[in-house]
């Protein structure tokens, strides 16, 4: 089957946003145009779904999704026992969080890591969720259970195995999946200008962390970041050309991986704190072009040992 181009090209804007949002940029205005990068690849996810059994979607995701993890997770465990003398990190993640998972120090945390937990345990909510028969009633239910997962945050700050970010996890891959079964509403131009005015109003007054399950005006966050990526995906497909986007989006997993190494690390902020340089836009600059070569050179790497490919499903 021909492969879409252009979706590739959305997830390598997803992961891009992904490093950017990670760098020092966000203690600008800038950081709430881009919250909606994790809601992204959710989102382009449902939109790719495919009906499998449960099993076999479990098999599919373990291999593509939970080995990466776990693969990463344990480099990162590595660095983090001989650099810093973390030797209880690792139970990190069986947690799977972003925030907070054993202690309030930052470093109990498995990172951007977090997304591929969430994923696989959304998938597998989501084809469960897929089973009832009528759509308004998923969408009942999801929403529902991303008000309780609000509530839980409240109370008990956490779940773990990522189970609180999956939750509307399922409900952007419940979006994702509508949006491909039925795109008159949602792709006119009055939609779009709605959508779009609704991003902009979560911009200015609302929050959305997806990784800390942050969603400041609820549902209305949930329907920005759906089209904020629609409006992304309509400016990538009006570009006609966006080879390296593809090709960054191609391989969004490893990179996400390699880039939560640096991140958790803090490698490549270390380097940019001992340059001492006092304006700040500059060192924005170095920070996002250091992570951007980090990613870059350690990809290349691995892209030439069989073992990486093997488990990053690099081809």
């Amino acid at each position: 089957m021909e492969r879409d181009c252009s979706i590739d090209a959305l997830k390598g804007c997803g992961i891009i946003l992904m490093i950017v949002g990670h760098s020092l940029l966000p203690s600008l205005w800038a950081r709430p145009f881009l919250t909606f990068h994790m809601p992204l690849f959710f989102i382009v996810s449902g939109y790719l779904f495919k009906e499998r059994p449960l099993n076999d979607l479990i098999k599919r995701n373990l291999k593509k999704v939970m080995i990466p993890y776990f693969f990463t997770g344990c480099v990162m465990w590595f660095l983090l026992a001989i650099l810093y003398e973390q030797y209880d990190w690792g139970i990190s993640l069986l947690w799977g969080n972003a925030y907070k998972t054993l202690s309030w120090d930052l470093s109990y945390t498995v990172g951007p890591l977090w997304f591929l937990m969430s994923f696989f345990v959304a998938m597998i909510f989501f084809a469960l969720i897929n089973k009832i028969p009528h759509r308004w009633l998923q969408l009942v239910i999801l929403i529902t259970l991303f008000h309780i997962s609000i509530w839980i945050k409240e109370q008990v700050n956490m779940l773990p195995l990522g189970i609180l970010p999956a939750i509307p996890g399922t409900l952007f891959l419940f979006l994702g999946k509508s949006l491909k079964e039925s795109k008159s509403f949602v792709y006119n131009r009055g939609s779009f200008f709605l959508g779009f005015v609704c991003y902009i109003l979560c911009c200015l007054y609302g929050q959305l962390a997806m990784s800390w399950h942050i969603y400041k005006l609820l549902l209305l966050q949930i329907i920005a970041a759906m089209f904020a990526t629609l409006i992304l995906w309509k400016i990538i497909r009006m570009m006609g050309k966006f080879i390296f986007l593809s090709y960054v989006g191609f391989y969004s997993l490893p990179i996400m991986c390699i880039h939560s190494i640096d991140r958790h690390l803090n490698l490549t902020l270390d380097v940019v704190h001992k340059l001492n340089i006092s304006y700040l836009p500059i060192n924005i600059g170095l920070d996002i072009l250091f992570k951007a070569v980090f990613v870059a050179v350690v990809f290349l790497l691995i892209k030439k040992i069989s073992v990486f490919k093997l488990i990053y499903s690099i081809k």
